[in-house]
């Protein structure tokens, strides 16, 4: 059971997710609370269900001016087909360099960036006995472990395993005992978004 303060934030978290008002880190954790069935916050956002209710019924409906509805109707039309006229992206085994990373034992291979939405997609290789010293988070980066074992953040992942560290997060040390691969994605550096 929450105490009262506890109760107080999950009440005010709930009412922002249903407003639409948490940043996305926040709205997938919320979400991720009512996954686990966490039963302050089930009943909060139950608790909140006839407000949402009766504010989506009080609504009055609202004719959108035409040029609104003609520019939507456009940006619809002219998204159509994109998906099949942009080309897939493969890359062969041989096609990239692993290139070192300025930690003895760490080499990355760098897949694909995308810089519309800032991220790259990359592996990351540790021999054995390697340790990436702590570093900041600025964006989100997800790790899924191929082979190999690593510690970090209190945790030893193995192949199969997954980690998320959230935008904004200090990242402590890692190392890995037997070496591992790695498959990350992670924000772009500033040297890399030129």
């Amino acid at each position: 059971m929450a105490s009262d303060n506890q109760h107080h934030d999950i009440a005010e978290l709930a009412a922002l997710y249903t407003a639409g008002a948490l940043l996305p880190d926040e709205a997938a954790e919320f979400e991720a609370k009512l996954a686990q069935g966490d039963a302050d916050y089930v009943r909060e956002l139950r608790r909140l269900s006839p407000a949402i209710e009766t504010l989506a019924d009080s609504a009055s409906p609202v004719k959108p001016p035409a040029h609104v509805k003609e520019n939507l109707l456009k940006r619809i039309n002219d998204s159509r087909g994109q998906e099949t006229e942009q080309p897939f992206y493969f890359q062969n085994n041989n096609e990239s360099e692993w290139a070192g990373i300025g930690i003895p034992g760490a080499s990355v291979r760098t897949l694909f960036i995308d810089r519309e939405r800032k991220y790259k997609t990359f592996l990351l290789r540790m021999e054995p006995g390697c340790e990436i010293p702590a570093h900041p988070h600025p964006d989100a980066e997800e790790c899924y472990i191929i082979e190999g074992d690593i510690s970090t953040a209190g945790q030893i992942l193995t192949a199969g395993d997954y980690m998320r560290a959230p935008a904004g997060t200090q990242h402590g040390r890692s190392f890995t005992r037997n070496g591992c691969l790695m498959l990350l994605t992670a924000g772009l550096n500033e040297h890399e978004l030129n």
